[in-house]
């Protein structure tokens, strides 16, 4: 029972980590997509050519900040 608990927790928290909006087709023209985590923001997506976010983790004690596309020390503190 308690294994049951822990894995169905499990995926509800996997359930609502993401990119915090969708990725755009990407071609030659196109501009690096940058995307932030709904929920961490130490975590941050790239978009590949495809559409599809790639997951990236700032170093331990950054936050990316949407803004400037970076992770830095002034970003949101991280979950």
């Amino acid at each position: 029972m308690q294994y049951t608990i822990i894995a169905v927790l499990a995926l509800a928290a996997a359930a609502v980590a993401g990119p915090a909006e969708s990725c755009p087709t990407q071609d030659e023209k196109t501009p690096t997509t940058f995307v932030p985590d709904n929920q961490d923001c130490g975590v941050f997506y790239i978009c590949d050519r495809n559409g599809q976010a790639v997951k990236y983790d700032c170093p331990t004690g950054l936050g990316y900040n949407p803004n400037t596309k970076i992770c830095e020390q002034n970003g949101c503190k991280r979950s």
